[in-house]
């Protein structure tokens, strides 16, 4: 939660989605190496970890607002990452460093592979940020509605209370025409 704004913790209309997306985007990953099975795994339990947090999923909807990212990036794991980002030659890669269903490919099947999974992660990717973007106007809008909620203003709500219980007065500012 950010210090100077409305808390995010009721659920957006856009964030069932958006975490959907982000949960299929996982199928757009191809792993590759003695990294790759590792990679997935971790990047799965985190999915997951993110998923069973409150309020309302939104670390799993801020993870896939991530996961759609240019700064995601899982190279070393990914062979989709790892060829678009040239640290890899797909064409060097040796069978057995590839998913089963990559191993009897011949390189122009690999290559065709990797490219649909490339724009299948880079629509999914897009989709998230449009919903992103629309799920951040929604929250500008709820926020409009709503008395500003900082944590400063809850701290002095907090001192406020207690001092008054404790008998303390305040005197408030006279308002001038």
């Amino acid at each position: 939660m950010r210090a100077n704004r409305v808390a995010d913790e009721i659920e957006q209309p856009e964030d069932k989605e958006i975490a959907e997306l982000g949960a299929k985007l996982n199928s757009t990953y191809v792993t590759f190496g003695s990294a790759g099975g590792r990679g997935a795994a971790n990047q799965a339990a985190q999915d997951r970890n993110a998923a069973a947090t409150a309020p309302a999923g939104a670390p799993a909807v801020e993870r896939s607002i991530t996961k759609a990212g240019s700064g995601y990036t899982n190279a070393t794991w990914d062979l989709v990452d790892a060829v678009n980002q040239k640290k890899v030659d797909l064409d060097k890669v040796k069978d057995e460093e590839l998913p089963k269903e990559m191993q009897n490919m011949d390189a122009k099947q690999r290559q065709a592979y990797v490219d649909d999974k490339t724009k299948e992660r880079a629509q999914m990717q897009e989709q998230i940020k449009t919903l992103a973007a629309e799920r951040e106007k929604y929250i500008a809008e709820q926020a409009k509605t709503k008395p500003e909620s900082t944590l400063d203003q809850a701290i002095l709500s907090t001192v406020h209370t207690q001092a008054t219980k404790n008998g303390m007065t305040f005197e408030t500012p006279e308002k001038k025409p």
